[in-house]
């Protein structure tokens, strides 16, 4: 099992792609299947983006958004991701008119095993739980089958 993905940072709008960024390298790091890591990748980074968006109304200063994750070992040499993603704002309403919008969260269920949406007066947690993959046997901590080795870096956006 590898190290757990932890981040907290503000809803903020360059948020997404950092997590889009981090995110698949942690996910290269733990050797998961590139193609279910993509979908992954996308339903996070869907999941932080409605935070952003629509969490934290208003002029306000903005909250904190989290995103965990951690890699669950089944029977049978299968793992699977649980992955939550929290924020401390306020569920908006469906609006009447959606305009052209309304798409990420059927697409992140299409990418994921389940999609769980929490909202509560406190805040909405999103626990999105990954299909199984097996456990890649040529896979040693984190070291690929290629033999390349991923290291994990938080993203620092270019502040020029």
């Amino acid at each position: 099992m590898g190290v757990p993905y932890d981040r907290t940072m503000t809803a903020d709008p360059v948020a997404p792609s950092i997590i889009r960024h981090e995110f698949r390298a942690w996910l290269n790091e733990l050797g998961w299947p590139r193609d279910e890591a993509e979908g992954l990748v996308f339903a996070v980074s869907e999941a932080v983006t409605n935070a952003v968006e629509h969490a934290y109304p208003g002029p306000a200063p903005k909250g904190m958004i989290t995103v965990r994750a951690t890699e669950v070992n089944q029977p049978h040499e299968d793992r699977h991701l649980l992955i939550r993603v929290s924020d401390h704002g306020r569920w908006r309403p469906i609006p009447a008119d959606s305009g052209n919008r309304r798409r990420g969260i059927p697409l992140m269920r299409a990418f994921t095993n389940s999609l769980v949406i929490d909202p509560s007066p406190t805040g909405t947690r999103v626990t999105l739980t990954s299909r199984s993959v097996p456990v890649t046997r040529d896979l040693v901590r984190g070291v690929p089958k290629d033999g390349a080795r991923v290291t994990f870096k938080p993203f620092r956006p270019d502040t020029r």
